[in-house]
């Protein structure tokens, strides 16, 4: 019992986490570029999907997303992109000055 109660505890307090690439396809032959987000790394992206002999890739930037992308869920967009948190927007009170004398 006391092991079922510990694991239970634990796993309550387990959370997701993903890391999401902006992948970049280069065709040496054409020097077209394609670039777009994806949750597989450029290794694991070759082992599911096949390049052209004169395709490379690579990936130009990368974060971590908290959550889980279960049922299509789009992915977090990169911190540079999001919104300000409502602390960052609020400006910060001035400390009271003290009273002439």
């Amino acid at each position: 019992m006391k092991v079922f109660l510990f694991v239970f505890l634990i796993s309550t307090n387990v959370f997701a986490e993903y890391r999401v690439f902006t992948l970049m396809i280069t065709n040496s032959k054409t020097g077209e570029n394609k670039q777009f987000d994806s949750t597989l790394d450029p290794e694991q992206y070759q082992t599911f999907y096949s390049l052209k002999a004169d395709e490379t890739i690579s990936y130009t930037q990368t974060w971590r997303c908290k959550g889980r992308t279960s049922d299509f869920k789009p992915h977090c967009m990169q911190p540079a992109k999001r919104e300000p948190t409502q602390a960052a927007v609020t400006p910060t009170q001035a400390p009271a000055t003290p009273p002439a004398q």
